[in-house]
């Protein structure tokens, strides 16, 4: 929200005294001042630290007097969270050349705050000369102990795949260092029942974070701020920062990122529609048996063509085809000189293998060379801004048209990846001192995308870039992890699926191989010592699933286990994600299970199915089923629990390990595990008056799926089971009698158009 200069209101006696907002169990207080102290649960949480600002190559602080408080005022307002008052600092410099505000929104119906800063006058020379610093310093509040335990998570990295974890306290040296990570920020309490979100609510791109113990403070500051790396700052400019309070974490995160994506009207829709999130693909990036390698093929169009009758002999309902950074043109730095086949990579291009295939195109790009055919300063017809060093970066939103909707109409492209986004942000120095060129460089890539009826993935992301996506709809996707190869343990995605889900995108896993063996003739021919664990996270991801074997090793049954018999991935309602108390765990050594613990749902009609994937778990853990998402009913702890059955499921092969469920008493054990033998429990409720429970399709990585079933309907003593999927497709549903602990199987046809019923009024006897 930028604001206009504000009309200065006197105070109200109540404000000169300090006015509080409760909401839930989260307090702001306010003074005249400029200070805050944020309360949850009756505990102070915050206490704001001095304000910071930098300009004409030195700090202007309200630690030192170089910044006064001049004027102060307050309004009321609305915006889309509902009502909100808002408090008004404004702060002149001791040299009398500068004017800054501070703000502060405090939300009434729901636990929010926004702090912002305005430069009202702008700001040269404002640089630290490092973009891991910031140039300005507002919210700013002291890490105490305040007698509280406290711990803190983050995300970063590339594909935002490393997430720091500790103790919030008074010995706090630093989050994530440099522009890769630390926003959004999650501080918690010890026992999972107060958590405060700090992330950037506007200028994403351009937002950071700062640690450090300032002259005079015993203890640490954190602060949110503008990129180190600034130089100028325009008149006007406005930085906010939001704050979200609620109980567990993964809760948090949810409300936090429902916040933002009402503010920025994220369309769900356009994820939920994304072909290649909804189907099976075929995936050749790194890791895959054809990455940069056509093995015993002559090229690349050869061995697609190979796959293609692969699968068709097979059975494998492949849907679309991935291409990697294989088989376009490079310059310079091997960015991208031509975003066009090579010659020797197809010979009849793309459109050709996507012809006979049937296939539509999940299409990779990379940063484009300094020596781009594209940029007119190397005699193409688009605007670029080009770097002294390796990066060429389009600033021209026809360019964008040109690209994307050539190769829709040529060669059939459906799905966008946009790789390399660190490298882009860490490399070119413009997109490090202009507040509003990466933003402008993903919008424009996201407006063109969506003109022309395509979707985005992002790869190498940090989090500055999926925060971004909150305003793109189009950025459907994301990898949540690094590169696959053989035996890695790229698959442990429960963290980012959190941040990621938060802001409605898709975690992507990335490919993996189906077949256990070294694969002949493939780039990556290390053995894979679990397939099933790749495949399984790639379905509870909700995200897209693609394995990327060699011709002839496909594995068809591991495979079939996740989709439909036309390829629709069989998935559950929301991503697989960290429980709360792997968190508890990993910031204070104990309280969780010690190794990789996820959980997921499937909502069916009122009814809940859990399911529940533990690995590289190194001692036995008794999990609490009030663990299990949604871990909050409303905005207390799940104190009672539907009577389940808990299965050991492993797809195809029935029901042997079992655990009655009776009430939220009841401790389920997640044995002590590693990638090969790896934890999968699933829950499903007991029926009342059914004698059992509906365990659905057991040969199936999700045996209840929103995809499949339905509705279930208690209707005259009868459960109706309404059902869908490939016409003809033939559905094994089965049932587990809790009266014999026996299970009962039937097989559906389904009709010409794809629809079925299921029907019981005891669970032993089903008919379709």
């Amino acid at each position: 929200m930028k604001l206009q200069p504000p009309l200065y209101l006197l105070f109200s006696l109540l404000f000169q005294l300090g006015l509080s907002e409760p909401v839930e169990n989260f307090e702001v207080k306010v003074d005249n001042e400029g200070g805050f102290q944020l309360y949850l649960s009756g505990k102070l949480w915050f206490n704001n630290a001095d304000a910071w600002f930098r300009a004409n190559n030195k700090w202007y602080s309200t630690a030192d007097k170089t910044l006064t408080l001049v004027n102060t005022s307050n309004s009321t307002g609305r915006l889309d969270w509902g009502p909100m008052n808002i408090y008004f600092y404004t702060w002149k410099t001791s040299d009398g050349g500068m004017q800054f505000t501070t703000y502060s929104v405090v939300f009434t119906e729901v636990p929010a705050v926004i702090f912002g800063q305005q430069w009202d006058d702008g700001g040269n020379s404002t640089s630290t000369g490092n973009s891991d610093d910031v140039i300005s310093r507002w919210p700013a509040f002291k890490v105490e102990d305040l007698g509280l335990t406290r711990g803190y998570a983050s995300w970063g990295g590339g594909q935002i795949g490393s997430t720091p974890i500790g103790v919030f306290d008074s010995s706090l040296k630093e989050i994530y260092k440099g522009m890769e990570g630390g926003l959004p920020l999650v501080v918690f309490d010890s026992d999972m029942e107060n958590t405060v979100v700090i992330s950037p609510q506007n200028t994403f791109m351009s937002s950071h974070h700062e640690v450090w113990k300032p002259d005079g403070y015993q203890v640490p500051v954190f602060a949110t701020g503008i990129l180190g790396s600034v130089d100028t700052v325009p008149k006007g400019y406005a930085m906010e920062t939001l704050m979200v309070a609620g109980q567990n974490l993964t809760d948090t995160m949810d409300k936090w990122g429902r916040l933002l994506r009402k503010r920025y009207k994220k369309d769900e829709m356009y994820r939920l529609n994304d072909y290649s999130i909804k189907y099976l693909g075929y995936y050749t990036d790194n890791g895959a048996c054809y990455h940069y390698s056509t093995g015993k093929f002559d090229n690349y169009e050869d061995a697609m063509l190979a796959i293609k009758k692969e699968a068709d002999d097979k059975g494998i309902p492949f849907r679309y085809l991935q291409l990697d950074s294989w088989w376009y043109y490079k310059g310079d730095h091997d960015g991208v000189k031509n975003w066009t086949a090579m010659t020797t990579v197809f010979p009849h291009g793309i459109e050709y293998v996507s012809q006979k295939t049937g296939w539509p195109i999940v299409a990779h790009n990379r940063f484009f060379s300094v020596d781009t055919d594209y940029a007119k300063q190397n005699g193409g017809p688009f605007n670029f801004i080009i770097d002294s060093g390796q990066i060429a970066l389009p600033d021209d939103p026809s360019f964008w048209q040109f690209l994307l909707s050539s190769a829709r109409d040529q060669w059939n492209l459906w799905t966008y990846e946009q790789d390399w986004l660190l490298t882009e942000s860490g490399k070119l120095k413009e997109l490090q001192i202009d507040l509003n060129l990466g933003q402008t460089w993903l919008g424009q890539m996201g407006e063109a995308a969506k003109e022309e009826g395509l979707t985005i993935q992002y790869c190498m992301a940090w989090p500055r870039h999926v925060l971004q996506a909150v305003m793109i709809p189009v950025v459907t996707q994301t990898r949540a992890s690094g590169d696959y190869h053989p035996g890695k343990s790229q698959w442990k995605i429960g963290d980012s699926s959190i941040l990621l889900h938060s802001l409605g995108i898709a975690p992507f896993k990335d490919n993996f191989h189906s077949n256990p063996v070294g694969e002949k003739d493939c780039a990556a021919s290390s053995p894979e010592p679990s397939p099933s664990l790749h495949a399984f996270v790639s379905v509870l991801s909700t995200g897209p699933v693609g394995p990327g074997d060699a011709a002839g090793y496909a594995d068809k049954d591991l495979i079939l286990t996740t989709c439909m018999s036309d390829g629709l991935i069989l998935k559950p309602s929301k991503p697989a994600m960290s429980l709360d108390s792997t968190f508890v765990q990993r910031a204070f050594g104990k309280g969780g299970p010690d190794g990789y613990l996820t959980a997921t749902y499937t909502e069916v009609s009122g009814y809940t199915w859990y399911y529940v994937l533990g690995a590289e778990i190194k001692t036995d853990y008794q999990m609490s089923l009030a663990e299990l998402p949604p871990s909050r009913i409303g905005t207390k702890p799940k104190t009672s629990f539907p009577e389940s059955i808990a299965i050991q499921h492993d797809p195809g092969k029935g029901v042997s390990n079992f655990v009655k469920i009776s009430d939220a008493s009841t401790k389920l054990t997640i044995s002590s595990c590693n990638v090969t033998d790896f934890q999968y429990w699933y829950i499903a409720p007991v029926l009342p008056g059914g004698g059992g429970a509906l365990l659905g399709e057991l040969d199936k990585v999700v045996p209840i799926s929103e995809q499949r079933v339905l509705t279930v309907i208690l209707f005259a003593g009868t459960y109706v089971v309404k059902l869908r999927g490939a016409p003809g497709e033939v559905v094994s549903m089965s049932t587990f009698d809790t009266r014999d602990s026996k299970t009962t199987t039937i097989d559906c046809t389904l009709d010409s158009i794809g629809t079925g019923t299921l029907g019981f009024s005891d669970v032993k006897n089903l008919s379709c």
